[in-house]
């Protein structure tokens, strides 16, 4: 997520809808752009909240004029006995008689203020300090929660009670189209008071992960995620993906974390040796053959290096001679770009010549030989 778009709405107190499913760091970008901005904030799980509590208050009974304790007790010492009543003040109060009189005529005529009921605000708000709201599960609140956000993002108020340094509120909700989630639909009304709405992809963070993890594990296990099947991204959202990492830092078994099907051992090999390319290029630097071949004999190597090696000249003269002769021969039947490779170094690189040579022999793959004949000719035609 740029953060230069978010400092620009939170300085121009937007209001913004973040939009994601489940996992993908939205409250965790929210909490991090406020507090990177310094701003008073305050957090709310709206499928908990309600508004009544939580923004106006609890009622309490109020008395205007109230009349204190002592001048009650007064009034009913006064109402058995004036006489005792006289003496009791010039007693406990230190007065002479005839002041004590005066006082005991006040109380008798003082009427009790008007009783009334008032809301005890929550000190957030009583404080009037708050910039900023932030509904979590926005779209799992109840109606009336929903109902009360929609005049906090228009008005700044509650029931036509403003909250005087509040600049901006944000949610964040969950996809309501994919049947997945047990979220309500938010109405046009409620969704066109949010000046912005983001929809964040379902992917990992790599600004986060990288400020969490450090470049090299963050890389490495991003690049694992990428490399899965949608139907295993789906069961490991970015936010398992950061808690098995939590366990790989605390020496635990990430395989307690994530699912079987999800090839963790892939995982920890990544981590190990850190992002694909990058090791490619120290091994490719170093030209240590016997290094470079230990690490394309490991399975998940090979998957996730191959991929990077097609891409790349460089890459393909210096790897393609090292990996083992049926991967060869995999790649001549099914990548045109390897087998174009392979069969124009045909002559200079003998590892080519006998997967080749003996594929022709074996005649068993007869497309694959047609292909194998053919690239051959034209080749030794260009190179006549």
């Amino acid at each position: 997520m740029d953060q230069k778009k978010i400092d620009f709405w939170i300085k121009n107190n937007k209001n913004v809808l973040f939009i994601g499913k489940h996992g993908v760091g939205k409250s965790s970008i929210i909490f991090d752009s406020f507090e990177r901005n310094q701003i008073n904030y305050k957090y709310f799980s709206a499928s908990t909240m309600d508004p009544w509590v939580d923004f106006v208050g609890v009622p309490k009974e109020i008395i205007d004029k109230k009349i204190p304790e002592q001048f009650l007790v007064l009034k009913e010492l006064a109402a058995f006995d004036i006489e005792l009543a006289n003496e009791w003040v010039t007693s406990n109060w230190n007065v002479s008689i005839e002041s004590a009189k005066k006082i005991v005529l006040y109380v008798l005529e003082r009427e009790q203020g008007t009783s009334y009921l008032d809301f005890v605000r929550p000190h957030e708000f009583a404080t009037g300090e708050i910039e900023a709201l932030f509904f979590d599960e926005f779209n799992r609140s109840p109606k009336k929660v929903r109902n009360a956000v929609m005049e906090l993002l228009q008005f700044k108020s509650i029931n036509g009670h403003k909250f005087p340094k509040l600049r901006m509120v944000w949610a964040a909700i969950n996809p309501d189209d994919d049947n997945i989630y047990d979220v309500e639909k938010l109405d046009p009304a409620q969704k066109d008071r949010f000046h912005i709405c983001v929809n964040l992809p379902y992917k990992p963070n790599v600004e986060w992960f990288r400020n969490k993890y450090g470049k090299r594990i963050a890389d490495s296990a991003i690049q694992w995620w990428e490399e899965l099947s949608e139907e295993e991204k789906n069961k490991i959202s970015p936010r398992r993906m950061q808690y098995a990492l939590d366990i790989y830092i605390q020496k635990g078994d990430m395989r307690d974390v994530l699912p079987v099907s999800s090839n963790v051992s892939k995982l920890h090999s990544a981590i190990h040796s850190g992002p694909t390319l990058e090791r490619l290029e120290s091994l490719i630097s170093s030209k240590d053959n016997k290094e470079s071949l230990v690490f394309l004999s490991n399975e998940n190597n090979y998957e996730s290096a191959i991929k990077y090696i097609l891409k790349s000249s460089e890459l393909q003269k210096y790897f393609l001679p090292l990996i083992p002769k049926e991967k060869i021969a995999l790649l001549l039947s099914e990548n045109d770009k390897a087998a174009t490779y392979i069969i124009d170094n045909f002559k200079n690189v003998e590892i080519f010549k006998q997967v080749c040579e003996s594929i022709i022999k074996a005649n068993t793959n007869k497309k694959l030989v047609k292909k194998i004949r053919t690239q051959l000719t034209e080749a030794e035609i260009e190179n006549t």
